[in-house]
Formats: C-alpha cells, structure tokens, sequence
C-alpha cells in the first residue's frame, strides 16, 4: 500500500495495533479484536487519506507531510482501540464469583424484603439498612435495631412504645450480623429454608437490558428451591434476589446509593430524640434518616 521508503504512519499504526491484539491472553477479547480490527483496516483503505496518496495533486497528499496531524490522528485512534477494548471487555458475562465477590466488599446497602407464606396472602415488607455490623430494620410498626447479630432495641412506632421486636425481621438481623463472612449466601441464608453455601448458579445475560445478568440456582433432584438473582453487569453488584419454595416467595431489593449517619444506627440517639417531642410514625419510621454521615445531628 506505500510506495515510499519512508515509514508510512498508517501501516505502523495497523502493525502495532496487530500486535497487541495479538498479545491479548484472553482468546474471545482477541477474536472479537481481530475482527474489529480487520473491518477498521478495510474501512480505513478508503479513507480520502489514504486514497489521496494515489493522487499527488490531491489537497491530501499536502496534509501526509504534516506530521503534527497524523500523529493526532493516530493518537486518536490508539484511544478508540483502548475504548473498544474496554467495550469488549465489559460485554464478558458476570460470573456468580465475581458478584459474590463484589457484594463482599460492599461495607453499606440497603435491602428492602418482601416475605410472602401464602400465594394470596399479602406479602410481609421489612426494610433494612446494613452498615459494617451495624444494621436497621424497619417493619409495618417497628424499628428495630442490631449490632454484629445482636439486638439492641425495638419500638413500637405506631403506639410510640418499646417493644418486642418482630420475629421475621430479628431472625434477619441475628443471621446476618452472626455470620463470620459476609457474602450473597449470608444473606440467601438468612432468607432461604435450604442451605445455599454450596449451590451452583447458572448464568445468562438479560436480552433487553444487557447491562443485567442473570443467574439462577442450579436444582437437583428433590430440590424445591428456585433462587433467581439479577446483577449489574458493569458493578458486579446484585440489585434484586428472589427465592420461591412451595407457597413461600421472598423478594429482595437491593440499593447502594446511600450512606447514613451513626444517629440513624443509634437506638439511644432514637429513643432520647421521641422523648424530645411527640413524633408521627412515618417520622419515627425513618428517624435521622436525612442526618449527614458526618454530622453529629440535625
């Protein structure tokens, strides 16, 4: 394609680019690099750049001896390879490893479950907030309170009462503050009638949102457990979970947004602050709940 003894900056630029992919350990980013690269090459043949070569005439054949710009130009172009490599790299689909992984990491989340023990009856809804051993749930008519599996205190928000915390939502927080590691089975544990250590997840990428993957829970004979988890593709991060046995389905959704205040994990700051002024539920419900992580209160 060059007829010139001088170095052609197009052909170095397509030999280096070559080279790298071909120095690219996994062979599906390399394939799909190659291939990239092959329909960039022909395009690049009919660029008027390079056509104009042919035509010495050619306003074109003035800017080939302009170093500054094709140096730009191939500048360009090794970051748009870089782009493409990280496109392609992203498009591998999660593994159930690689979200464990990530969600072990997480140190803050919020969970909001819904428990349902019948297929007409309505479904139980706890909310609840994890923040490194910390942890506040929220139920139709208490908040309650833990720490490393323990728990603290719970209230009545509708009669504005201590009160014996809720069974549903105590047994979440004892399971999950309890567990030495923290991991995606702790928490299908603490909601699961089966033991999930050990299962194995199947997984396949969402066709309408691909940047979802999913996963589903590998059944073996006699098991009547489906577990189904969706998971960010680029985060690794699962944002729904569900678990069906027999007539019992839990729902679980996940957010990682928010970070909250020491006062919204205190049972002390919230029972000292009800004593201040008569509060409405809703309000107790999410008590400090807009407190600054680093503000000492509001």
């Amino acid at each position: 394609m060059n007829n010139d003894n001088q170095t052609d900056p197009y052909d170095t630029l397509v030999r280096n680019m070559q080279r790298d992919v071909s120095d690219m350990p996994d062979p599906q980013l390399r394939e799909k690099m190659q291939k990239a690269l092959g329909q960039f090459k022909q395009d690049l043949e009919f660029h008027p750049y390079v056509l104009a070569k042919d035509n010495p005439s050619s306003v074109f054949s003035r800017i080939r001896g302009h170093k500054f710009l094709i140096s730009q130009v191939a500048a360009a172009v090794v970051v748009l390879a870089g782009g493409l490599i990280f496109l392609f790299a992203l498009g591998d689909t999660a593994t159930y490893a690689q979200v464990n992984e990530r969600f072990m990491s997480v140190p803050y989340f919020r969970a909001t479950i819904y428990l349902q023990e019948g297929f007409a009856d309505a479904p139980q809804k706890i909310e609840l907030w994890m923040d490194n051993g910390r942890s506040r749930a929220l139920t139709s008519n208490q908040v309650i309170f833990g720490r490393d599996g323990r728990i603290d205190d719970a209230f009545d928000i509708v009669r504005n009462v201590p009160a014996v915390p809720d069974d549903s939502a105590a047994n979440i927080i004892q399971r999950i503050g309890s567990a030495r590691t923290f991991s995606l089975e702790t928490l299908l544990n603490c909601v699961s009638l089966d033991n999930v250590h050990d299962s194995a997840f199947s997984a396949a990428p969402c066709r309408l949102a691909q940047e979802l993957t999913v996963f589903d829970k590998q059944t073996a004979a006699g098991d009547e457990e489906s577990i189904r988890i969706w998971a960010l593709q680029k985060s690794r991060l699962p944002v729904q979970v569900r678990i069906e046995s027999r007539q019992i389905r839990v729902d679980i959704l996940l957010a990682y947004s928010e970070q909250h205040s020491d006062l919204f994990f205190d049972a002390k700051a919230f029972a000292e602050k009800n004593s201040q002024s008569r509060y409405a539920p809703e309000e107790l419900a999410y008590l400090f709940y807009h407190a600054a992580p680093d503000s000492p209160d509001k």
